[in-house]
């Protein structure tokens, strides 16, 4: 095994690359999140939301219209719920909204595409275990009670789960 060359330069916030392609390590993702579980912790907002009204040119209001969320946005969600289950930060005011649009998601965008690729399915055992995930996923949607680690956490994964199978079907209906 050859050795890599060392960087004389200081590495940003102590990134250490693994040696798979100068992928950043396990090490280095994991106080990423626990970065991004603090933030939200000690501000109460998600990273990129803006603090009071949107201005544009001339000091006049930009429209906020709610645009369709992207398969971008929904990932990112998703991976946020489950960053902030697993670091113990399930509850308040941006756990709540970021398990709102969750489960929007789900309900509202996800869990007809994803029914459609499931019925889609030739082998009758993917068929039903896709199945069974949309029907898991909007009885989750449903829940509001409970754990709410286990909420956040499982709405995540949910919402990973059928963007993968709604983006499948988009890739089929596509060829």
């Amino acid at each position: 095994m050859t050795s890599k060359p060392v960087n004389a330069t200081r590495p940003i916030l102590g990134q250490v690359e693994s040696e798979d392609f100068g992928q950043p390590s396990a090490d280095l993702l994991q106080r990423a999140d626990r970065g991004l579980a603090t933030f939200v912790a000690r501000t109460g907002q998600l990273p990129g939301e803006e603090v009071g009204p949107a201005r544009g040119r001339g000091d006049r209001a930009v429209s906020t219209v709610q645009k369709a969320p992207t398969a971008y946005d929904m990932t990112r969600d998703s991976d946020l719920a489950v960053t902030l289950a697993t670091y113990g930060i399930p509850t308040g005011p941006v756990a709540d909204q970021l398990r709102e649009r969750l489960r929007g998601y789900i309900v509202d965008h996800l869990a007809e595409p994803a029914g459609k690729y499931a019925d889609s399915l030739a082998d009758s055992r993917a068929k039903d275990i896709a199945k069974s995930t949309v029907e898991h996923a909007l009885r989750v949607a449903g829940d509001r009670g409970g754990n709410p680690e286990a909420n956040l956490r499982l709405l995540g994964k949910s919402v990973g789960l059928l963007l993968r199978y709604a983006s499948d079907l988009e890739r089929r209906q596509a060829h």
